[in-house]
């Protein structure tokens, strides 16, 4: 392996083995330490930490990393110039094909992933600003079409992805039973004619009617995230002075983490994509910066269960309360009180909506 194939395999590794365990951390602190304020957001963020922990797992295997074929001598005749390479542990008995599906079915869920943070920040709108709509959102006949709908959008940028493979040539293209070792077909050589390891996948056409897919479904989601996030801080900011200061902290830390949250995608998502692209498109592609962009890649895996962490309390104090109990040698149980960790009982949905129209009513 050349050096920046060690590097991106090695951090990759580390990366999601520390994303595994803080994602079932992050699942166990929503299902035993959830606010009562939280109950009806429960749902999505026990549905948002299983996504990240299958994502968390399956890159571990996989490892995709996009690649270069403008410049290859044995380039396909019908390839896109868009390739990308399988370097994960599957490589070494999973065939070929069969990998670049769980490849795609893999790129699907994190679409899926992605689209489910602007459905997070919609619903936390409405549980801010439009309390009465709360239940219709949540029942069968809303929440059903929309889940089906995401998933069928998915599906769709893996079949499409899956479409894309170009056809093997030699011994990866054969399927025989008797040869349980695949990886003697793992060598390829790119842009830079090194041989290089990794399943190389050629991609054709149907490659880009994925992108336009993608790009058009996350444009209208972040659409939806941004105008719920402003109403969200408008309605936080009016209300401010006219509930209890643990109320406003709760609900702007929960608003604030999901905007890091989502912020998460766009920045260690979209800017290493962006920057193999034009170092591509440009002719200034190197392995070297596709590993870097790469490894910024998988940090993401790890970033949201933390920002949860981090500016939810009830969550934090699972640590800061073992924290102090280690350090002052006080026993854990009598640190819990239940009415501090879980902060106001009494705080319902309607509670912020109901302040912001009597504010609305005094100020016409």
């Amino acid at each position: 392996m050349q050096p920046d194939e060690i590097a991106f395999i090695s951090s990759s590794y580390t990366t999601c083995s520390i994303a595994i365990i803080i994602n079932m951390t992050w699942i166990f602190a929503i299902i035993f330490y959830t606010p009562s304020e939280m109950k009806s957001y429960k749902r999505f963020l026990i549905h948002a930490g299983s996504n990240q922990l299958v994502l968390a797992f399956s890159f571990m295997m996989l490892m995709p990393k996009p690649s270069s074929s403008l410049k290859e001598i044995e380039r396909p005749a019908n390839d896109s110039g868009i390739s990308y390479v399988i370097s994960g542990s599957v490589v070494y008995f999973i065939h070929p094909a069969r990998n670049h599906m769980l490849t795609c079915l893999f790129v699907g869920h994190f679409l899926y992933n992605v689209l489910d943070l602007p459905v997070n920040f919609f619903f936390r709108y409405l549980t801010v600003c439009r309390p009465n709509y709360v239940y219709i959102f949540l029942s069968k006949k809303v929440m059903g079409p929309l889940i089906v709908f995401l998933i069928c959008v998915s599906l769709t940028a893996s079949v499409l992805m899956w479409r894309g493979d170009m056809p093997k040539e030699g011994p990866a293209a054969l399927l025989s039973i008797e040869v349980n070792d695949w990886s003697e077909y793992y060598a390829h050589k790119g842009d830079s004619e090194e041989t290089r390891f990794g399943n190389l996948i050629h991609m054709d056409h149907n490659v880009y009617y994925m992108i336009y897919i993608a790009a058009g479904v996350l444009t209208l989601g972040y659409s939806l995230l941004i105008f719920s996030a402003i109403q969200i801080f408008t309605s936080l900011a009016q209300i401010r002075k006219t509930v209890s200061k643990r109320t406003y902290d709760l609900q702007r830390a929960l608003a604030v983490s999901l905007t890091l949250q989502s912020m998460v995608p766009i920045v260690f998502v979209g800017v290493p994509l962006c920057i193999i692209t034009v170092t591509v498109s440009m002719g200034f592609y190197t392995p070297l910066v596709n590993a870097l962009a790469m490894i910024v890649f998988s940090v993401h895996l790890i970033l949201p269960p933390l920002i949860s962490f981090v500016y939810v309390r009830p969550y934090r104090e699972i640590f800061t309360k073992r924290l102090k109990a280690k350090v002052l040698g006080i026993p854990l149980s009598s640190m819990y009180d239940q009415s501090r960790v879980l902060g106001p009982r009494t705080v319902h949905v309607t509670t912020i909506a109901s302040h912001v129209n009597s504010i609305k009513r005094q100020t016409f």
